[in-house]
């Protein structure tokens, strides 16, 4: 059997306070990669809300512009039938002067 020295023991001491302070460095760098982690997270919480937001906003004006093309369509539709109106009037109205003149040439 070997007998430990003094010596021994401080190698294995210094060997100790090695791998301590190497534990100690990658605690750091846990904590640090978990505070990274959470600000991921409040970032990726504040840009989920902005596009929430931005697809309300461009469903809101879809509507919008929906509405504006119905109420357009409907007065379009208006004014169609306004105009057919006249033109039906004043087409029955020639082939009542064309019929006359046809059918009935001399009264």
């Amino acid at each position: 059997m070997k007998t430990v020295t003094e010596n021994d023991l401080l190698q294995i001491n210094q060997k100790l306070d090695q791998v301590v302070n190497s534990l100690s460095q990658v605690n750091h760098k846990l904590n640090d990669l978990e505070k990274n982690q959470i600000r991921i997270e409040t970032e990726l919480k504040g840009l989920s809300n902005q596009l929430t937001d931005y697809k309300d906003q461009t469903s809101q004006r879809f509507d919008d512009v929906i509405n504006r093309i119905n109420d357009t369509n409907g007065r379009l539709n208006t004014m169609t039938l306004g105009f057919f109106g006249i033109v039906g009037v004043l087409v029955t109205g020639l082939l009542a002067i064309i019929g006359k003149v046809l059918f009935f040439p001399q009264v």
